[in-house]
């Protein structure tokens, strides 16, 4: 899937993606590619879902192909 980082603390690691079906899922810095930092919001990227006790996050984010 793709969609846009739209929000990023790097105090805690934690943020959110916008799908670009409008699903809005939890992500955490573990599931970001490390070529990605630093993090900005409004990145275009590219994720999987997985669906975690408390609903659907983000993983396997990396940079969106142009």
């Amino acid at each position: 899937m793709q969609g846009t980082l739209t929000h990023f603390n790097e105090n805690n690691g934690l943020g959110t993606i916008t799908s670009n079906q409008g699903v809005v899922l939890a992500v955490h810095r573990n599931s970001f590619d490390p070529s990605l930092q630093p993090l900005k919001q409004g990145q275009l990227v590219e994720f999987r879902i997985f669906y975690g006790p408390h609903g659907p996050v983000a993983e396997n984010v990396r940079c969106s192909r142009p």
